[in-house]
């Protein structure tokens, strides 16, 4: 479908209300509220149009993921374990105040994710699942963009970083950060934002907490060459050190204040 003027965020946030079953009205309502500058109740039905005119395949992909239904879904009844055990995983960490995800009630994963969950498992079973996660997200997300968008994609940068597997030793980083600086292969996509997209996490106004992954740490040339797991783990890190500090300095701003009240004021 064509892609209407408009926020791109706004636009694939109506398509995830639109699979949850909203109508029109409610949709621009959940808009308003998401975004400081909502586009207008007309685009939303435009696009709106354009979504029931996608193919029954398109459709079923973005449906929520049912285990019964594995072998419709071309994914071998053997994947059952692993990708059960990212299910769960996955819905508690959304669900875990602690990684800040804070929201139980997200929608289910869907069969498009689910299926770049085992894609990108068999290529580097030995990492973790949040890693498996987030880049199986990036793929997702680049491959929904031109299912339901029309949008030209390349994922050739993050297929490349898979293959030179640059996280497993200083050897493999060099080789990797090479072919990068001499143009033999494209720098991977900032696969954060794909992350953050999924994850709920709406890029509107100031956020309270960091963007995860938006860190100094990124704009340096060795951040290309790590898992999604160290740059979480660093960001969340910095994070936490700087929230301990804001609360160390309100906390003595009350106390400074309490000392300076005149005798006998409450």
């Amino acid at each position: 479908m064509p892609r209407p003027k408009g926020s791109a965020l706004q636009q694939t946030r109506t398509y995830e209300l639109y699979k949850e079953g909203l109508g029109p009205t409610a949709i621009f309502d959940k808009l308003c509220e998401d975004f400081e500058d909502p586009v207008s109740a007309r685009t939303v039905s435009t696009w709106l149009r354009g979504f029931r005119e996608l193919n029954d395949e398109v459709k079923n992909l973005d449906a929520p993921f049912e285990y019964h239904r594995m072998e419709e879904y071309g994914l071998p009844w053997e994947a059952g374990g692993y990708l059960m055990e990212m299910w769960a995983w996955i819905r508690e960490f959304r669900a875990d105040p602690a990684e800040k995800q804070e929201d139980p009630g997200a929608s289910p994963p869907t069969v498009r994710q689910v299926r770049w969950w085992w894609r990108v498992h068999l290529v580097v079973p030995e990492v973790i699942k949040f890693d498996v996660y987030v880049w199986a997200q990036a793929f997702a997300w680049q491959e929904m963009l031109k299912d339901v968008f029309d949008e030209l994609v390349n994922m050739a940068g993050l297929e490349a970083k898979l293959a030179y597997r640059p996280w497993e030793s200083t050897k493999k980083e060099r080789r990797y950060l090479q072919a990068i600086d001499q143009m033999r292969i494209p720098v991977p996509a900032n696969v954060w934002e794909e992350f953050l997209l999924f994850s709920r996490v709406r890029a509107t106004g100031q956020p309270e907490t960091p963007l995860l992954g938006y860190g100094a740490k990124l704009n340096r040339p060795e951040s290309n060459s790590m898992l999604p797991s160290q740059i979480y783990a660093e960001t969340d890190q910095a994070h936490v050190s700087t929230s301990a500090e804001l609360n160390r300095l309100r906390r003595e701003h009350r106390e400074f204040e309490e000392r300076a009240k005149p005798s006998g004021v409450q």
